[in-house]
């Protein structure tokens, strides 16, 4: 008797699952190119975000979703499976997807700096725990202490899509 369940994968989880398409003979990688238009698209709307005071918590949450698909994107072109990178130990982990590109070739040379590299850490926890997206009063009441340097964060996500358009192409 086959004890195991079958796991049902979300709507988003299928679409994960196909990233190579096949249409009338030419087949083509979809996920990191399409991984690499949505950090676009996110990082332009946090560009256009009106930066009237030190938290800009919309523009923190728009620039860590453009990293984390970013990221995603480098282990995209390195191989890694879009349906895997979606789950643990991935997911929306901003420091286990960071680990991970940098420890993988494309990676290893994305030009990123040291006070990129602890922006981003330092945005991990808001950014896994969506404190940038909802109301956090007992983060507000203790001042963020741990908000990242949101220029240099919006300079690492610039670094990341610069240097990732070519491998996410030709992937």
């Amino acid at each position: 008797m086959n004890t195991s369940k079958k796991r049902k994968l979300s709507t988003a989880k299928k679409q994960a699952s196909l990233e190579t398409l096949t249409i009338l003979g030419v087949s083509g990688e979809f996920g990191a190119l399409g991984l690499w238009l949505y950090a676009k698209e996110y990082l332009d709307a946090a560009k256009n975000v009106p930066s009237n005071n030190k938290l800009n918590l919309i523009r923190s949450a728009l620039t860590c979703h453009a990293i984390e698909l970013l990221l995603k994107a480098s282990l995209s072109v390195d191989g890694e499976k879009l349906l895997a990178l979606s789950e643990a130990p991935f997911g929306h982990n901003l420091e286990n997807l960071l680990a991970a590109m940098l420890s993988k070739p494309t990676g290893k040379k994305s030009h990123l700096e040291d006070h990129h590299i602890n922006a981003i850490r330092n945005a991990a926890n808001y950014h896994d725990q969506k404190l940038f997206e909802y109301p956090a009063p007992a983060e507000a009441l203790a001042g963020y202490p741990y908000l990242p340097d949101i220029p240099t964060l919006a300079n690492a996500a610039e670094l990341l899509l610069n240097y990732l358009k070519e491998p996410c192409k030709n992937r």
